[in-house]
């Protein structure tokens, strides 16, 4: 039992030994297989994994918003069974960071046969971004007086006071995420909506919820600011019997 105890503390740290700086590595994303050993690097006798599903990031953004850099580059832990555990940003604007990892966690990739087994593996990628246009849903709250920055989903997330929940439409069933972006107030109150990805029968289920959520403010040099933050809301609609 020991030696099992031991081995799962130091997997973690033989892993993060092997990046450029030692740091940058996101939590694990959740519902994802830990690694079960100490990943390969592709490209080192070992060849790059094959990507065969991949999710496109949808984030509304202009060319204004996006400038010259529309890319987000990640270094990826993808585990025995192809499925991306954890990511680390290597380099890309923070505005489109969030909208990356949410899309890259949905990627699968075939699995790294290492001496005839299937292995964990660490490869780069890049995700990139083109311009869309962006559907924006007012809520009843006051707007800001200054330009929202960005923060990130976890972030905003541990600041969440009041969630309501969506009232679905009544005959849909399915199961998966929704993302969108919320743009909060100086006061946490949600102002503006608008969805990045998800069923368009649920839309307006969805951003009428977000409207009425509230967050304590966020607080900038020990003033309060208006903060844009990503939002996933997962769904399971079973099937009535």
């Amino acid at each position: 039992m020991f030696c099992v105890c031991v081995g799962a503390f130091l997997l973690p740290l033989a892993l993060f030994a092997q990046a450029p700086d030692g740091t940058g590595w996101r939590d694990p994303f959740p519902g994802v297989q830990r690694p079960q050993t100490v990943p390969y690097h592709a490209g080192r006798n070992v060849g790059y994994p094959k990507l065969i599903r991949r999710v496109d990031p949808t984030l509304a953004l202009s060319n204004n918003d996006l400038g010259d850099r529309s890319s987000v580059t990640l270094e990826l832990v993808i585990n025995e069974k192809g499925e991306v555990w954890q990511a680390r940003v290597v380099s890309g604007p923070p505005l489109l960071i969030d909208a990356a990892l949410a899309s890259v966690r949905l990627w699968l990739y075939e699995p790294t046969i290492v001496d005839g087994r299937p292995s964990p593996v660490v490869t780069t990628t890049r995700v990139n971004f083109s311009p869309q246009h962006r559907e924006v849903s007012k809520c009843g709250a006051e707007a800001p007086r200054i330009e929202p920055i960005r923060v990130g989903s976890h972030v905003q997330q541990l600041k969440l006071l009041h969630k309501v929940e969506p009232t679905y439409p009544p005959g849909f069933r399915g199961r998966g995420t929704i993302m969108l972006q919320a743009g909060v107030n100086e006061h946490g109150d949600v102002y503006e909506v608008w969805l990045l990805r998800g069923p368009s029968t649920l839309k307006q289920a969805v951003l009428a919820a977000v409207c009425q959520w509230k967050y304590s403010p966020t607080y900038l040099n020990g003033v309060p600011v208006p903060v844009i933050a990503t939002v996933a809301i997962e769904f399971n609609l079973p099937p009535i019997r």
